[in-house]
């Protein structure tokens, strides 16, 4: 592995980081009111989408530095905003909603990114975001659960992750200098360090080849619709249902964590699945994403069950769920990008392809909060009857 698919790898790690600590800490930002704990993941997938759906249209005009530089800052202020802010409405606001727009934001740069350099960026990169989700939730649980620190104080001190990406861009990705081009001219005019070669792709003609609008929208609808983007919202929608609205009502007797613990470790495990199976890549390939999405399915029924009629044993079990929820899920996410990095061996194509589609995951979870909302009040009452 080469030193730029190394810092695709890192920069995987941190680009989701603020979203990831915010929706672990989720419980502790609405303890101190009566929202339910899908009331985070509300506020943060509304202005998530919104970005993720308009972005993609517009956003190759705007330098690479530029986005790196607003996505890390504003991550930075956003874990900064949920601590401090004493507000529920400000916190949700300045807090969640800040954060979410700058993970948005991270995740359309380096996903386009990423088709400029050496097809084993790709897989470094998805396995990054795995390891997001395990640091992420990992070092929110261990701090909190296990080194006692209350959530304002781990939430500041996490605040310096996302401006680590500042950091690797500026050092291991950027262009040669003197070179200061936007997205459009740098995929046409030069190559970036290890970017692909002659012999990976064929060269253009000059100038600075952009897809239309009405060629975008065709092109999500011919190319990426129902290969990719329908598994990837399943996944996310089953995904995010599950673990914001259905596990935090499953608690189990347990000497060893608090029903909060619980939940974080829930978020633990399943991020060690979704991190091995997002590193996939490099061993194995699926294509049937159909089939992935459907067990993933039967996954939220099952807890959905336990709820109603409790037929899990011990908490052993409930996390046995999760390492497999989270490896399904990382399969569907990390081979859903490969296909979409496939369908074209013009880089300006791909590099549109991968900012696009990750508007499908973040529908799925919009979808899974507005869901949500009406579903864990509803199983808690469940609980309630089930534990009278």
């Amino acid at each position: 592995m080469d030193a730029k698919a190394i810092a695709f790898g890192t920069c995987g790690l941190l680009l989701d980081m603020t979203f990831v600590i915010l929706l672990a800490a989720a419980k502790d930002i609405v303890s101190a009111s009566s929202l339910p704990t899908s009331s985070v993941l509300f506020a943060s997938i509304v202005p998530l989408w919104f970005l993720k759906l308009v972005a993609p249209l517009f956003i190759e005009r705007i330098p690479y530095r530029l986005k790196i530089s607003a996505a890390a800052w504003g991550g930075a202020l956003a874990l900064c905003g949920a601590a401090l802010l004493s507000s529920i409405r400000a916190k949700l606001v300045l807090g969640v909603a800040l954060g979410a727009i700058s993970t948005a934001l991270a995740e359309i740069t380096f996903f386009a990114l990423v088709t400029k350099y050496t097809k084993q960026c790709l897989p470094a990169l998805t396995t990054g975001t795995g390891l997001c989700g395990l640091c992420g939730s990992g070092f929110y649980f261990f701090l909190t659960e296990v080194f006692r620190f209350s959530s304002k104080v781990t939430l500041l001190m996490t605040s310096i992750l996302p401006l680590s990406l500042i950091f690797v861009y500026e050092v291991f990705l950027t262009p040669e200098p003197g070179l200061n081009r936007s997205n459009s001219e740098s995929a046409i005019d030069f190559e970036f360090p290890g970017a692909y070669s002659a012999t990976d792709e064929p060269k253009e003609s000059s100038g600075a080849p952009t897809l239309s609008l009405r060629e975008k929208i065709e092109y999500i609808f011919n190319a990426l619709l129902v290969p990719s983007m329908i598994p990837l919202f399943l996944i996310f929608f089953t995904g995010y249902l599950m673990t914001q609205a259905v596990v935090p009502e499953i608690t189990f007797d347990s000497k060893l964590s608090s029903p909060q613990g619980q939940y974080s470790l829930f978020l633990f495990v399943a991020s060690i699945g979704g991190v091995l199976s997002r590193a996939s890549l490099y061993f194995f390939e699926v294509d049937n994403l159909y089939l992935l999405t459907v067990v993933h399915t039967v996954f939220l029924l099952a807890l959905i069950l336990e709820i109603y009629r409790p037929f899990l044993p011990s908490l052993t079990s409930m996390l046995l769920i999760a390492l497999a929820e989270g490896a399904i899920s990382g399969l569907v996410f990390a081979n859903a990008f490969r296909l979409i990095n496939n369908t074209s061996d013009k880089t300006y194509i791909r590099e549109f392809a991968m900012g696009v589609v990750s508007v499908a995951d973040a529908t799925g979870v919009l979808v899974a909060a507005v869901v949500g909302l009406s579903l864990e009040p509803y199983l808690a009452q469940i609980d309630e009857l089930q534990s009278a």
